[in-house]
């Protein structure tokens, strides 16, 4: 729940105070760090040889609520193009995710409910700045 509290801080930040300042050091960069690290970890965790569903949970659910899902908090919808942030990492590790036929089938007996609803809000969160044909 902490993680969680501090992403809905970062989106009140993104959305409701504005990033005014630039550059090393200032809050947008340390925001955008922030989220960089959790979406290179996110990757790492679907790239790994043991796939961890468990571990990718808190990773999506946090860089949801980074990108104005708001939970806790009002909802935004521009955060991902204020930070200037490129979801197609993590979304392309997603799409094998799902695309691939027999973890599809394991799911499909016994899904992991929590994953899929936060990679709903990933996406959601993400979607319009997803580049056209992917």
């Amino acid at each position: 729940v902490k993680h969680e509290v501090l992403a809905e801080c970062m989106n009140i930040v993104i959305s409701q105070c504005g990033l005014v300042s630039l550059g090393i050091g200032s809050v947008r960069y340390e925001i955008f760090q922030a989220v960089t690290l959790m979406e290179r970890g996110l990757c790492d965790a679907l790239s790994a040889s043991e796939l961890s569903l468990a571990k990718c949970v808190p990773l999506l659910r946090c860089l949801s609520l980074v990108m104005g899902y708001g939970i806790y908090t009002k909802p935004a919808q521009d955060n991902v193009s204020v930070l200037k942030m490129d979801p197609n990492g993590s979304i392309g590790k997603l799409l094998e995710l799902y695309e691939n036929p027999s973890w599809m089938q394991a799911q499909r007996s016994d899904p992991m409910e929590k994953f899929h609803t936060n990679v709903l809000m990933w996406l959601a969160t993400t979607g319009s700045a997803l580049n056209d044909g992917e």
